[in-house]
C-alpha cells in the first residue's frame, strides 16, 4: 500500500476520522472483489482501524513533540 503524505492541520479529531473513513472507502473501492462478504467486511474494518491508529499515532507524536519543546516546570 502506498504511503500518504496528507496533512491535517487545522482539522478537528472528528474531521480527521471522517477523512480517514473516506480514504478507507476509496481504498476498498479499488480492491478486487472478495467472494466471501464476511471477509470483505473484516478487511474493510481492518483498513479503517489501521487508518485511525495511524492518525492517532501521528497526533500523539505531534503532541509529544510540542510538549518536549515546552518547559513544564
Amino acid at each position: 500500500m502506498k504511503d500518504s503524505t496528507l496533512t491535517f492541520n487545522g482539522l478537528s479529531d472528528e474531521q480527521i476520522i471522517l477523512v480517514a473513513s473516506q480514504l478507507v472507502a476509496a481504498t476498498c473501492a479499488s480492491l478486487p472483489p472478495l467472494d466471501d462478504e464476511q471477509k470483505a467486511l473484516e478487511r474493510i474494518q481492518r483498513l479503517f482501524e489501521r487508518h485511525c491508529q495511524d492518525l492517532l499515532a501521528k497526533r500523539m507524536n505531534e503532541i509529544a513533540q510540542m510538549s518536549a519543546g515546552m518547559d513544564l516546570r
